[in-house]
C-alpha cells in the first residue's frame, strides 16, 4: 500500500509540516493517512488503522501480586512496607513487557507514597494522578515511592511519578553509583551449570566471560546481550580483557514487568540494645525477587539498589534478546518471555554476635543478631524447567547449592536435537534412575518448601519441589488421553510435572561450643533422596534402594504445580508428612517415617485423600487445583470404619483439608458447566499414634480410616466417602447438619459450590468463577477469594484495563457453619478489581491484622473484629467493635496471638 510522500520535491514547507504532523513515523502527530487508488487500499488502511490503535501506549498497572511481609525477626509485627510489583502492558505484543518494583508506606490500612499521598486513585487499583480541578485545587497530588531518591532531572526521575512504570522504584537505582563496582555493574551472576560465574567490566574491558563459551557454540550473541544488560552496547566478539568501543550507558538498563514473582523480605542484621530488645532503627534489610527480563534481583531495602542480579542458564538459552531489552525482545521461538517468573523462598537462620568498641571505661558492648545463613530457593514459572536453590548469605557474592529440573521448556522452544531429559548441576541425560526422575519435570510454578528428614545418622535440611506444570493445561478443555509414550496433548495418559521431588539441600552441623546449627550446603547437594509419580509397572507402592526411594501412584498422572505443605508432627525437627495437589482435582498425603532411632528416612505411603476429578461434564476438563492445601487442627469426635467394616469413633486432635479449584491458565476465558469449588475434608489418618511402624522397614500395615473422599449423595451408608454441601441454611446444623454427619461417619467434610456472588445466586447454564488464592484460616475463620471474569471496574478508554473482580467470602472451620444453633448467614464482601490476593497487615501500631486495600479514608480505615466467641469485651482498648464472622471489607483478627500459625504444625 502506498503512503503520501511528505518530502516529494516542490512541495512548499508549510504542507510538508502539515504532512508530517498527519503522518506516521515523523514523531509529530502521528496520525496517518493513505494514498487508496483502489476499493482494496481503503480496506488495507482501515484494516492498518483498527491494528495500530490496538497497540497504542496504554497505562501501566499494579499487577495485584503486592507483597507486605511480617518481621522475619518477630512474626507477629508488620514492617508497615508494601513492595508493589508493576506491569507495563504492550497487548497483541510478544516482546517484553516492561516493569518496575517500587516500595511504599502502608498507613491506615491502604498504600500512601514518600509525602503521604495515596497511591491509587481508588479502590479499582488505578494509580494517582495530578487532578487539577476547575477551582484550581489539586483533589489527588499523585504521589513517589520511597526509593525515588535523586534529585536531578531526568525521565526517571520525576516526582510525583504520574503513576508510570519506570519512574523511581528499583528501575531508578540501577546502575547508579558507578564507582562501586557490586552495584555500578549490575553485579551479574550466570549459572554455568554446577557453580556461579561473576561477570565484571573492569575499565571497559570484559571478565570471566570466556566460562560463556563452550565446544558446542561460542555464545557470542548471548554475551553481547549479558553485556547490554550491563549497559554496554557492545559489537563483534567479546573477549576477556579486550576493550570495549562503548562506555556505560545508563539509559540501556533494563527491568521486565513482574508478576507471579512475589517479593521476599530477608532481614540480614539488627541491633539489640542493652535491655535485650531489638533495635529495629538500625537493622539491614533485603528484598528479593523474579522479573519477566530474566533475572533474579536482591535489592537493598533501604536504598533499592541491586546488591546481586542472577541469570539462569536457561534463561539465558531460551531468551537473551529479552535480557537485553532490544532487538525483538522476545524468546527464542519468537514468544513471549516470561523470565523468572515463578515465587521464590527465602530461608534465613540467625545467630548472636557482639564485638567491643573502645578501652577501659570506654569500653562498650555492641550486640546484634544476625544471618548466618541465608537461602533462595526458586522456578521460572513459565519461563523454564528449572529449580534453583542458592546461597545468599553474603549478598554481593551468591553461590549456587543446585540447579535441578529438565530440558522440557527448551524442547517446548524448539529445541529437539536432545530427548526429554534430566538436568542435574548443568549435566544433561536420562540414563540414571535420578535424571530419569528429572526428566519429568515441568514448567517450574510452584514455591519450594523446605524440611528436615534423617539420613545416614544426620538431619539432612531437603526441599520439597512440585512436578510442574505441563504447557497442555493451557487449553482449558485438556484432558488425557491413553497413550503412555506420546508426548502430544491429545494423546499422552500423563502430563508433563506429574511428580514431587524430595531434594537434598545439606547436612546440618552443630557446633559444639554454640550449639548452634549450619547447613553443609556441600553435602550432596542437588541429590534427589525420593520421589513419586506414577510411572513403573508395579502397583501403588515405596521401592527403596541405598540411594534413592521412589513412591509409585497410579493416579499421580496430573501435573503438580502447588507448593507443598511439610508438617512436623511432634516437634521433633522432622517432617512426618507433605500434602499437595495437582492439576486432576486430586489432594495427596506423603506419611515420611522419621523414627528418632532410625538412620534413614522412608516414606510409608502416598495416598490420595481427596479426588473431585468426576465434577465435569460434556468439554469440562477436570478442576485443577493451583495453591497447596491448607491443613488446620482441631479438637473434637469423628465415626470411621475399621477394616472389615467395623466402626468405630475418635476423639481428639483431628485434621481438616481445605482446598479450592479453579482454571488459572485461562482465569478470563474459561467456564464449566459443574461448577468450582471450595473442598473442606477431613483427614482421620494423620494424627494417629500408629500410623508409623518404626520397628519395621516396611510400611505398617494398618487399615486407614480416611476413604477417597469424592463429591456425591452421602445417603449412601455402603461407602461413606462422600462430601455434603454448604447451603447456609438450616440444612448445615441439627442432627443431618455437617457436624453431626461427619460425627455419625455419614460424610468426611464439606463443600461449597462457586455459585455465589456478591449479594446473589449466579445464573447461566455454564460457571465462571474460580478460586485462585491460597485460602486462610484465622481464629477459627476461612478466608477464600473467588474471582469473576464479568464482575469489575469498567475498562477506561486509552488505559490499561482490569478484566474481572475478586470476592472475598468468610466461613467457619471446620464444619462451614459458624453455629450450631443458627444457620450462619452468607458473608461476602467485594476485594478488588482482578485477581486479588488476600494481603493481610498490622493495623497501625495495634494487634489488629486486617486486609490491605487498594484505597481508603478516615473510619473506612479502620477494621471491624472477628470474635470467635461473639464477645470481643476482653478488647476494648484496641477496638470496641465486635461483628464476628460477617465483617465488612477492612475485618481484622482483634489478638497477637491467633495470627501466629502452631510452629509445630510447620517446622
Amino acid at each position: 500500500m502506498e503512503v503520501y510522500q511528505c518530502e516529494l520535491p516542490g512541495v512548499n514547507k508549510d504542507a510538508q509540516n502539515l504532512c508530517k504532523l498527519g503522518e506516521k513515523g515523523y514523531g509529530y502527530g502521528q496520525g496517518g493517512f493513505y494514498y487508496a487508488a483502489e476499493s482494496k487500499d481503503i480496506a488495507s488502511s482501515l484494516k492498518s488503522f483498527i491494528e495500530d490503535v490496538g497497540s497504542a501506549e496504554i497505562d501501566p498497572i499494579s499487577t495485584g501480586t503486592m507483597s507486605v511481609p511480617l518481621d522475619s525477626l518477630g512474626g507477629l509485627k508488620s514492617r508497615k512496607f508494601a513492595y508493589l510489583p508493576i506491569l507495563e502492558p504492550a497487548p497483541g505484543s510478544q516482546r517484553l513487557w516492561n516493569g518496575n518494583l517500587k516500595k511504599y508506606n502502608v498507613k491506615n490500612g491502604t498504600l500512601v507514597g514518600k509525602e503521604g499521598d495515596f497511591v491509587f486513585a481508588d479502590n479499582t487499583g488505578l494509580f494517582s494522578r495530578d487532578n487539577i480541578d476547575e477551582n484550581n485545587i489539586n483533589n489527588n497530588a499523585g504521589t513517589y515511592d520511597l526509593w525515588n531518591t535523586i534529585n536531578i532531572i531526568r525521565p526517571d526521575t520525576t516526582k510525583p511519578d504520574g503513576g508510570l512504570p519506570q519512574i523511581g522504584g528499583a528501575y531508578q537505582q540501577i546502575l547508579e553509583g558507578a564507582n562501586a563496582s557490586t552495584v555500578g555493574d549490575r553485579n551479574l551472576f550466570v549459572d554455568t551449570g554446577s557453580s556461579l560465574t561473576n561477570l565484571k567490566v573492569t575499565n571497559k574491558k570484559p571478565v570471566n566471560f570466556a566460562s560463556l563459551t563452550n565446544g558446542a557454540e561460542n555464545n557470542n550473541a548471548k554475551k553481547l546481550a549479558l553485556l547490554k544488560f550491563m549497559g554496554y552496547s557492545a559489537q563483534g566478539t567479546v573477549t576477556d580483557d579486550t576493550e570495549l568501543s562503548a562506555s556505560q550507558n545508563k539509559n540501556l538498563k533494563n527491568i521486565g514487568g513482574v508478576l507471579h514473582s512475589i517479593p521476599q523480605l530477608i532481614t540480614q542484621s539488627v541491633a539489640v540494645d542493652a535491655s535485650g530488645q531489638f533495635d529495629t532503627s538500625k537493622r539491614k534489610d533485603y528484598i528479593i525477587y523474579g522479573s519477566m527480563d530474566g533475572a533474579l534481583h536482591m535489592l537493598d531495602d533501604s536504598t533499592g539498589k541491586e546488591t546481586f542480579t542472577f541469570v539462569p542458564k536457561q534463561i539465558l538459552d531460551l531468551q537473551p534478546d529479552a535480557l537485553a531489552g532490544t532487538g525483538n525482545g522476545t524468546a527464542v521461538d519468537g514468544s513471549y518471555p516470561y523470565g523468572v517468573d515463578a515465587p521464590w523462598l527465602t530461608y534465613v537462620a540467625y545467630t548472636t554476635k557482639s564485638k567491643t568498641e573502645g578501652k577501659d571505661d570506654e569500653a562498650k558492648t555492641i550486640n546484634t543478631y544476625e544471618a548466618a545463613q541465608s537461602f533462595a530457593l526458586g522456578g521460572l514459572r513459565m519461563g523454564g524447567s528449572m529449580y534453583y536453590a542458592l546461597d545468599v548469605s553474603d549478598v554481593k557474592a551468591p553461590k549456587m547449592i543446585y540447579s535441578v529440573g529438565s530440558n522440557y521448556a527448551n524442547r517446548q522452544k524448539g529445541d529437539n536435537t536432545v530427548a526429554l531429559s534430566g538436568n542435574k548441576n548443568g549435566v544433561i541425560n536420562n540414563t540414571s534412575p535420578e535424571q530419569e526422575a528429572y526428566a519429568r519435570m515441568g514448567q517450574t510454578w510452584g514455591k519450594p518448601t523446605l524440611g528436615y528428614v534423617k539420613r545416614n545418622g544426620e538431619r539432612v535440611m531437603v526441599s520439597f519441589l512440585p512436578g510442574g506444570y505441563d504447557a497442555c493445561y493451557e487449553n482449558s478443555q485438556f484432558k488425557l488421553g491413553n497413550n503412555a509414550n506420546s508426548e502430544s496433548c491429545p494423546d499422552k495418559s500423563k502430563a508433563q510435572g506429574n511428580a514431587v521431588y524430595m531434594v537434598q539441600m545439606g547436612e546440618v552441623e552443630t557446633d559444639e561450643d554454640s550449639k548452634e546449627e549450619t547447613v553443609k550446603t556441600s553435602a550432596d547437594n542437588g541429590k534427589l533422596l525420593w520421589w513419586a509419580s506414577n510411572q513403573g509397572s508395579s502397583e501403588n507402592s515405596t521401592s527403596r534402594s541405598s540411594s534413592l526411594q521412589y513412591s509409585k501412584a497410579n493416579d499421580l498422572k496430573h501435573s503438580v504445580v502447588t507448593q507443598v505443605r511439610a508438617i512436623d508432627r511432634n516437634y521433633d525437627g522432622l517432617n512426618d508428612h507433605i500434602y499437595f495437589a495437582d492439576l486432576g482435582g486430586q489432594v495427596w498425603r506423603a506419611d515420611i517415617n522419621n523414627n528418632k532411632d532410625t538412620r534413614n528416612f522412608k516414606v510409608d505411603r502416598v495416598v490420595k485423600v481427596l479426588d473431585v476429578s468426576d465434577q465435569a461434564t460434556g468439554n469440562d476438563a477436570p478442576p485443577r487445583i493451583y495453591e497447596r492445601p491448607l491443613i488446620t487442627f482441631y479438637n473434637g469426635k469423628y465415626g470411621y470404619n475399621k477394616a472389615a467394616d467395623n466402626t468405630g469413633t475418635y476423639s481428639g486432635v483431628q485434621a481438616m483439608i481445605t482446598v479450592g479449584t479453579g482454571d488459572r491458565s485461562s482465569p478470563v476465558s474459561a467456564e464449566r458447566s459443574i461448577p468450582d469449588a471450595l473442598y473442606t475434608v477431613i483427614d482421620k489418618d494423620v494424627s494417629r499414634r500408629d500410623l508409623f511402624d518404626y520397628d519395621s522397614d516396611a510400611a505398617s500395615t494398618i487399615s486407614l480410616r480416611t476413604p477417597v473422599i469424592e463429591v456425591g449423595e452421602f445417603d449412601d451408608e455402603t461407602t461413606n466417602n462422600k462430601l455434603q454441601q454448604l447451603k447456609f441454611s438450616v440444612a448445615d446444623i441439627g442432627n443431618n447438619g455437617i457436624r453431626q454427619n461427619i460425627i455419625k461417619n455419614k460424610v468426611q467434610g464439606w463443600y461449597m459450590p462457586f455459585t455465589y456472588w456478591d449479594d446473589g445466586e449466579v445464573t447461566g447454564s455454564t460457571y465462571k468463577l474460580k478460586m485462585f488464592n491460597e485460602p486462610d484460616a484465622i481464629a477459627g475463620v476461612l478466608i477464600s477469594s473467588t474471582y469473576n471474569p464479568d464482575e469489575g471496574q469498567d475498562i477506561q478508554a486509552c488505559s490499561a484495563g482490569v478484566k474481572g473482580s475478586t470476592q472475598r467470602e468468610r466461613t467457619c472451620l471446620p464444619f462451614g457453619s459458624c453455629s450450631e444453633d443458627v444457620a450462619t448467614p452468607r458473608s461476602t464482601f467485594i476485594a478488588g478489581s482482578g485477581i486479588v490476593d488476600n494481603i493481610i497487615s498490622q493495623y497501625n501500631d495495634t494487634a489488629v491484622f486486617s486486609s490491605i486495600v487498594n484505597r481508603c479514608e478516615g473510619d473506612d480505615c479502620k477494621p471491624d473484629l472477628i470474635c470467635p466467641d461473639g464477645n470481643c469485651g476482653n478488647y476494648d482498648d484496641i477496638f470496641n467493635e465486635c461483628v464476628g464472622p460477617s465483617c465488612g471489607v477492612g475485618s481484622g483478627i482483634n489478638t497477637d496471638k491467633r495470627i501466629n500459625p502452631l510452629s509445630w504444625m510447620e517446622h
